[in-house]
């Protein structure tokens, strides 16, 4: 029991002169693995222009509008989709 009592815990800069190498090894990979979940999110990322439209075909004779909305891309139901009226 004395002899493991009497034995000091190694210090933290022994242990990082020791395993340099490896420590620098698991970073630098850690930093490519990152970089490259960042490229490849952002190629998979597609910018598209948002159009609008300025004619007046929600708008009734009564002068209420009504709001038109366009659905595309990955949904369940695309389509354009007619919802609240306003006056």
């Amino acid at each position: 029991m004395e002899e493991f009592a009497s034995q000091t815990p190694p210090h933290i800069s022994t242990i990082l002169r020791e395993y340099r190498i490896p420590i620098l090894f698991l970073v630098f990979s850690a930093i490519c693995i990152a970089l490259s979940l960042l490229l490849f999110t952002k190629t998979l990322q597609t910018t598209e222009v948002i159009q609008f439209s300025s004619d007046n075909q929600g708008i009734t004779s009564s002068g209420s509008a009504k709001l038109m909305v366009d659905v595309s891309g990955a949904v369940l139901h695309p389509g354009v989709y007619a919802g609240l009226t306003w006056q």
